[in-house]
This record gives C-alpha cells, sequence and structure tokens, in this order.
C-alpha cells in the first residue's frame, strides 16, 4: 500500500552561533551553524532556533546587538518561531592570533590537541582531552547572565553539557553537577517566564540521568543528543541508551530538546543526517550509526507536537534543504496490521494473502520463536521475549515506512496494547484485525497439523484464557473467501465490534 505523508508537526530547526567566531570544529560543521550566510536557506521552514553561545565572550553586552539581530530576523521569517539556547563551553586560544581571521579551517584544526578550552561544570578527576589543550570548570555567574538573556528574550530551553561521551563523573562528581545544575535552576525559577535548563546528554549514563531528575525540578530537563548516545552506547557495556529510555523520559515530561545529527565509530562528525557514510577526524569514510534513532525521535516528536507537546528537534549540522527534505520524507504514512486469533483460526493464511495484495512485510510469531527457541518450552518468559522481539521488528518496519503485519495469537491485551500503543506513538495507522472460523473447520485443521490431540487441548486452553479484542477491529472468517473480505480493510471501510 502507498502510504502518504504525515501531518508535519514536528518543531524542527537549526542552531545558529556568531559568524566566523568559531569556524567549527569537527569535520562535518565547516561553515555550518551561520545559517545567515545561507541565501538559499528558507526561514520560513524553521520551527525553532537554537542561539549557540558558543564562546565565552558570546553572551557579553557587546554581542548582544548581533543576537537580537538573529532573533529580530527569524521573527520576522516566522513570529511564533520558538527560540532554544545552548550555553557557552569553548574557549578559542586561536583567536589570540593576530592573524586568526585570516587563518583557514585545515590551518587551525589539522594538528590535535586543537588550540581550544572547554568549560564543564565538573571536570572529572584526572582527564585529559586528546581533543583540546585544557579542560576548566564553568564559572555560574557566566551561565547565570545566559539565564539573564534567556529570560528577557522568552527564550524556552537553556542546554547545558556535562562533559562529552565517554568521559564520566564519579558518584561524587555527579553529585556535585546537580548540585551545582539547582543552583542554577533556582536562580531561573526567581524570575519572571518559563524556562528548562536541558542537560545534554554525553558522558553521561541512564542512571545518572535517572538519579538527576529524582533530584531536581521538573524544570531540569534532558536534551537527548542521539550522537552522543550512540557514542556512549559504544563505550557502555552494562547501560544503554535505547528507545524504552526515550519513551520514559517523554511520559516524565522530562525530555525538553532533542539534537539530531550524525556520527561514525568514534566521532562526532556532525555529518547531515542523510549520509550513509561520513569522514572521521582522520579523513576515513565509515557508516554513519545514528540513523534509527534519528528516525525514532523524528516521528516521536511529530506524534507529541500533533497531540500538543512541543518538544523543539534541532539540525546540529549543516542547514541545507537536504535535511530538511529528510525528516519529512521520514513522515510517510505506515500501516500496522495485527492478525490475532486462536490456533487453527487462518492467522497465516490471511496474513499472506493480506501481504500479497498489501506488499506489506509479515512478521510470523512462530518463526520468531524458533529464530529464539530453536526447542521451545512455549512458557510465559519466552512468549514476553518472542513479543518484545516482534515489538522490535515492528519499530524498524515502521522507521523505514514499510507497511508490516503481525501474526500472532495475542490472547493476553496487554501484549496487544504494547504493540499497538508503541506503533500509534510512531504515528503507524493500526488495523487490529482478528481471525475466526466455525470451531468444527477449526479442529479438523489441527488434527491434520498435529496428528494428535496436544493442538486440540492448546486450543481450549487458549479459547479459555483469550481476552476479548475491546478495541473497534476487524472480524474475518477464514472459512469464506479471504481476498474480499481484505478489500475492505484496503479500502479502510469501518470495521465492526462484533461479527
Amino acid at each position: 500500500m502507498e502510504g502518504g505523508i504525515l501531518k508535519y508537526k514536528i518543531y524542527l530547526g537549526c542552531t545558529h552561533n556568531i559568524k566566523q567566531e568559531i569556524k567549527g570544529i569537527f569535520p562535518g560543521e565547516k561553515d555550518k551553524m551561520v545559517i545567515t550566510d545561507w541565501p538559499e536557506f528558507n526561514w520560513q521552514q524553521m520551527r525553532v532556533l537554537e542561539l549557540n553561545f558558543m564562546e565565552r565572550e558570546d553572551i557579553l553586552p557587546r554581542n548582544h546587538k548581533y543576537w537580537l539581530e538573529i532573533i529580530e530576523k527569524a521573527k520576522r521569517a516566522n513570529p511564533n518561531i520558538l527560540l532554544t539556547a545552548h550555553y557557552s563551553f569553548v574557549y578559542n586560544k586561536n583567536k589570540e592570533n593576530p592573524n586568526y581571521k585570516e587563518l583557514t579551517h585545515n590551518e587551525l584544526f589539522s594538528k590535535k590537541p586543537f588550540n581550544m578550552e572547554f568549560d564543564w561544570l565538573v571536570v572529572p578527576k584526572g582527564y585529559k582531552d586528546s581533543l583540546v589543550s585544557r579542560i576548566n570548570e564553568a564559572n555560574l555567574e557566566v551561565i547565570k547572565r545566559q539565564i539573564d538573556f534567556c529570560h528577557d528574550y522568552d527564550i524556552k530551553n537553556l542546554t547545558v553539557h556535562v562533559t562529552k561521551p565517554g568521559a564520566y563523573l564519579s558518584e561524587k562528581e555527579f553529585e556535585k553537577f546537580i548540585e551545582k545544575i539547582n543552583i542554577l535552576d533556582s536562580y531561573s525559577r526567581q524570575k519572571d517566564g518559563e524556562l528548562n535548563i536541558c542537560i545534554e546528554t554525553g558522558g553521561v549514563k541512564p542512571s545518572q540521568i535517572e538519579e538527576l531528575i529524582k533530584n531536581t525540578k521538573e524544570s531540569v530537563k534532558i536534551n537527548y543528543d542521539t550522537a552522543h548516545a550512540i557514542l556512549d552506547n559504544e563505550i557502555m557495556k552494562d547501560e544503554q541508551f535505547d528507545f524504552n529510555f526515550i519513551e520514559k523520559l517523554i511520559q516524565e515530561n522530562r525530555l525538553g530538546e532533542v539534537h539530531l545529527t550524525e556520527v561514525v565509530e568514534g566521532a562526532d562528525v556532525h555529518a547531515p543526517l542523510y549520509l550513509d557514510k561520513a569522514k572521521d577526524f582522520s579523513g576515513k569514510l565509515k557508516k554513519t550509526l545514528a540513523g534509527e534513532m534519528n528516525k525514532y525521535m523524528i516521528k516521536r516528536l511529530n506524534y507529541e507536537a500533533s497531540n500538543g507537546n512541543v518538544i523543539p528537534a534541532i539540525l546540529e549540522t549543516k542547514p541545507d534543504q537536504k535535511n530538511f527534505d529528510y525528516v519529512k520524507n521520514i513522515l510517510k504514512d505506515t500501516n500496522v496490521f495485527l492478525v490475532c486469533g486462536l490456533q487453527g483460526t487462518g492467522k497465516t493464511s490471511l496474513s499472506d494473502t493480506l501481504s500479497e495484495i498489501t506488499g506489506s512485510t509479515v512478521i510470523h510469531s512462530d518463526v520468531v520463536r524458533t529464530e529464539l527457541f530453536p526447542n521451545p518450552l512455549h512458557t510465559e518468559k519466552e512468549k514476553q521475549t518472542v513479543y518484545s522481539k516482534i515489538n522490535l521488528y515492528v519499530i524498524d518496519e515502521i522507521l523505514n515506512n514499510r507497511d508490516v503485519i503481525v501474526d500472532a495469537t495475542f490472547k493476553n491485551k496487554k501484549d496487544r496494547n504494547s504493540l499497538h500503543n508503541r506503533a500509534k506513538l510512531l504515528g503507524a495507522n493500526v488495523k487490529i484485525i482478528e481471525t475466526v472460523c466455525p470451531e468444527e473447520i477449526v479442529l479438523k485443521r489441527l488434527e491434520k497439523r498435529n496428528k494428535d490431540e496436544a493442538g486440540k487441548r492448546e486450543y481450549f486452553k487458549y479459547k479459555e484464557e483469550f481476552e476479548p479484542i475491546e478495541e473497534e477491529h476487524y472480524i474475518i472468517d477464514t472459512s469464506k473467501s479471504l481476498k474480499k473480505q481484505i478489500q475492505k480493510i484496503v479500502n479502510d471501510q469501518k470495521p465492526s465490534l462484533q461479527q
């Protein structure tokens, strides 16, 4: 089935820093953050703009005029544009060179460590960075000036780094970090207006984020940087950032912003979202890694915005039209068909016929079970493992804009609801189909299939345990012509609750 385009609701935008102040640190960043340099840039498509106070000096009074001009330009293009900001965390020592403005990107960044300093709220004890010359402890008074600016100009979020992927704080160091975040948040909450202090992923573990949430107000949120999460996942063995963690942040109202960009193995290169390969710091071409997480975030944030929960998404890469078009292409309409019913009622035959007509991928629970358990015991634990795997397969199909059919008994409401709800949150159209058949035909099918009474016993057992489908759904009698009944589903005719 050819999918249409979902309603484009996501609040998507770009990040911007002061022209020629930073010149880009990473390969994908070269000249990338100064959107005013792009004459073809379509400001009207911007729903959010992140002001990146990249360097310590960027927020000083002498630079206020520059930022106000950018805000004014953005609001002329879109009066309803959402503004966010990123705290200053870099000191560019290259600017001490009187010939700085004439130096090229390659001259500045061909040698490591780069002639720069990073500012973090807490510096891990004994940590040394191969990319920058020095790590300093950030000055809270400088960040408070940025908070003042954010309140003065109705900025929604101010993002603060922990460290960088792979540089983790100890338990005591992270307690100190939380203490400083609470100082900044308390200072912010004393002012008029609503500003979220957003903690960016990167050098922070899921368990630490949970600790942060537990010990801060709701005005402290998470800025989920997809590239940083992927890089941390490469390093961490016992903890992982995954789709379930994202859902938990959304449910707890702690996901404040998302940074979308591409990454390669071991390198945060800020490459465009649409690339399958990008250069690492050494110039080698490698496969990009954040594609699935970016797609998940795009679909989820679009769904949230459609329901009134605006979570801004920032393209942390070159702001060209291809990136915006890539996002629109991700937001295609997809269909998920949940084919439920007792053994012998014809789920597999229906699923295969539906696949022939619609071109949808089919996921058979029996096949998944055999993949996971060559000699299954059919325990509850096994069943949940199978359904968890099916959920992941379905998510993958939706993220790649492919219609999918799931052939499974789904005798328990919670298993149906789990898959149904996850698919809906990704913007998919979910159609529940229940297969039925006269019992005498079912028993003959089972007798032919099993050659003994085991299949019949299991059928009657599941018949007693099957929890009725209360949602609106299609009922297909597989003793009758399948294609004629399937056509009603394909044509989106309204299903009924009763046969």
